[in-house]
């Protein structure tokens, strides 16, 4: 089970554009990580197995959980993750923001 979950997690993690890595190097740094996130987070309660964590929603919030904190390593030469933005929100409307010191006058 292990297996399948670093499959799916490594298909959707190639997807998101801010992913550089190869899925060959990627994939046994998966097994890894989702292995020990199964061994160290997850408590199963009875009836449950923990298989039921690879199926539906508690796959997804796994995916979800684990993509959110992967993180590159900078002290290897890896870039630093840009921070996704809405698309939606448009120019202008990003501009309108001030941060800083410059916030806080009143106008």
């Amino acid at each position: 089970m292990i297996w399948a979950g670093s499959v799916g997690l490594t298909k959707y993690y190639i997807a998101q554009p801010q992913c550089e890595a190869p899925p060959q190097v990627l994939f046994p740094q998966m097994v890894n990580l989702v292995r020990r996130y199964a061994e160290e987070k997850v408590r199963v309660v009875e009836p449950a197995d923990i298989k039921d964590l690879f199926l539906a929603p508690y796959y997804g919030w796994l995916v979800e959980i684990l993509t959110e904190h992967i993180q590159p390593d900078a002290l290897q030469g890896e870039a630093p993750e840009v921070p996704r933005y809405e698309a939606s929100r448009g120019r202008d409307r990003q501009r309108r923001w001030i941060f800083g010191p410059a916030a806080n006058r009143v106008r």
